[in-house]
């Protein structure tokens, strides 16, 4: 199904759907779509495996992030596939993590091979609504998020979840 038609049958059914995106500029384009709907809201993203493109997408995001709660998806990806840009990643999810300090945003972070330099940001910004995706890293030390939940307990109780759908915006 294309995105248009997933969001008509979550609205017609009165499915809560956050609908994730991997730039501010997919957000522009995603909100744009679901005004006018009740249950289905965007989250602003800036994607870390896009680092190339976060220096003009920061202004976006800055201009963006008061019409949504919602935050993701956005964090650092040191796997093979993003270790190159990890400087321009870590500045860019530094300059979120500046932004939402403070606000009421809730974050979908992305913590592939650096779930200990995620969480120690998080800490220094003082970020306590987050929810690491797909987390397969170990904890550091006794430090935890208030947010982190071991992956057997989000396994446990995913079949209890309303529904979250994932679906980017890529075109217009």
């Amino acid at each position: 199904k294309n995105p248009e038609t997933v969001i008509r049958d979550c609205e017609k059914q009165k499915i809560i759907t956050i609908g994730m995106t991997n730039l501010p500029s997919h957000f522009e384009i995603g909100f744009k779509r679901i005004q006018g709907y009740k249950y289905v809201r965007m989250a602003l993203g800036l994607h870390p495996l896009m680092a190339n493109k976060h220096e003009q997408e920061l202004i976006r995001f800055k201009n963006n992030i008061d019409k949504t709660s919602y935050v993701g998806e956005v964090g650092l990806d040191f796997s093979k596939e993003g270790i190159l840009t990890k400087e321009k990643q870590i500045e860019g999810f530094e300059y979120i993590l500046n932004i939402v300090k403070g606000k009421n945003k809730l974050l979908s972070v992305h913590s592939r091979g650096a779930e200990k330099e995620v969480l120690e940001l998080l800490i220094k910004y003082k970020i306590k609504n987050a929810i690491f995706h797909w987390y397969s890293g170990v904890r550091s030390g006794n430090r935890s998020h208030p947010g982190d939940i071991p992956l057997r307990v989000v396994r446990l109780f995913s079949s209890l979840l309303v529904c979250l759908v994932l679906f980017l915006f890529s075109s217009p």
